[in-house]
Order: C-alpha cells, then structure tokens, then sequence
C-alpha cells in the first residue's frame, strides 16, 4: 500500500531541514504532491542536501506568495528530482503585504536547466501574483519548449495584465506544441 497523495506545508525551523528532506524522502511513491513556499525553500537552502528523485511525482502543486527570486532555484531543485511530471501547477497566493518584484529569472534561465520532465508534460497552471515576471517569463518557456503539452491556464490579476500577457506570448512565442492556451483574469 502506496500514498497517492501528499500535502506538505511545514514551516520549520533551520535545525529542522534533515527532518522536512527525510519527510520527503518517504513520500516517494505518491503521485500526486502538494507542497508550500516555506518547505521548498527549506528543502533547498544553502548547504542542504540534494532533491530527492520522486519519479512516481505525476503532479505536482507549488502554494507560494509569488515565484520571486529566492524561491526559483529551489523550485528547479525540485523539479530536476521529477521526470515523470505531467501536470504542474503553481498557485500564488493574495495577502496584505507587498513582496519585492521577481523578475530575475526569464525564459533564458529556464532553458539552461535542461528539466528531464519537460517532454512529458501535458497540463500548467499558473497564477501570476503581480509581482514581477517570473510566473510569465516561466510559462512561456513552457509554451516554447513542451511538445506535449495540451493545455496551459494562466490566471492573472486585472485585464491589463491579461492582454499585456496575452499579447506577448501570442506575438512572440515559438511554441512546440497545439496547446489550447487559456489566460484569464484570476477571481
């Protein structure tokens, strides 16, 4: 008897890393992992181990505030541990603080990580937390390099941010496959 589904949202302390990778470790054959902003970071911090390989991952759903810039090399480390990913969300989410722009990282950076899951991915969803060009800059790496991919849904803030985004992807975007593209405005 195997998990089929995890949620991880821990907030642990810095002594607590080996336990939150351990945690990790024994989820290996789920399916289907939820995880938080706090625990991806913890998993990834300077000195810490590295990703586990979770091959039986077939979905995964990242709960952040925004893909800002500290979080994006950690989310790579996890996500080069999932060859077998074909369904990827990342949901941000609203509250009252202002978190900085996060927009170091574009559609160059991705490429260079040469993510083994990529050609077997078949639906995204990203929530753009408007702050930054991370989520965008991300999803059109997506578009431009999973030939599998039938759908991508992305939710954005206002419907400035939804034509602007829009626009960009349609106009300059080489895409590999005939994904149905979807860009709404996020409720």
């Amino acid at each position: 008897m195997s998990l089929e589904k995890v949620e991880l949202f821990l907030k642990p302390r810095p002594n607590e890393i080996d336990n939150v990778f351990e945690a990790l470790c024994s989820i290996c054959w789920a399916r289907v992992l939820s995880i938080s902003e706090d625990t991806v970071k913890a998993l990834f911090k300077e000195g810490s181990m590295a990703a586990p390989i979770l091959d039986n991952i077939c979905n995964l759903r990242i709960h952040c505030t925004t893909l800002e810039d500290d979080l994006v090399p950690a989310v790579v480390s996890l996500l080069r541990g999932m060859p077998n990913l074909n369904s990827l969300s990342i949901r941000t989410v609203k509250g009252p603080w202002n978190p900085e722009p996060s927009s170091g990282f574009g559609t160059e950076y991705w490429k260079l990580q040469n993510l083994a899951f990529l050609h077997q991915l078949q639906e995204v969803t990203v929530q753009y937390s408007g702050h930054g060009s991370n989520e965008i800059e991300f999803s059109t790496y997506i578009l431009e390099n999973a030939q599998n991919l039938k759908k991508i849904a992305i939710f954005l803030g206002s419907k400035d941010e939804q034509s602007k985004a829009a626009a960009g992807m349609v106009s300059r975007n080489k895409m590999i496959s005939t994904a149905t593209i979807i860009i709404r405005r996020r409720e």
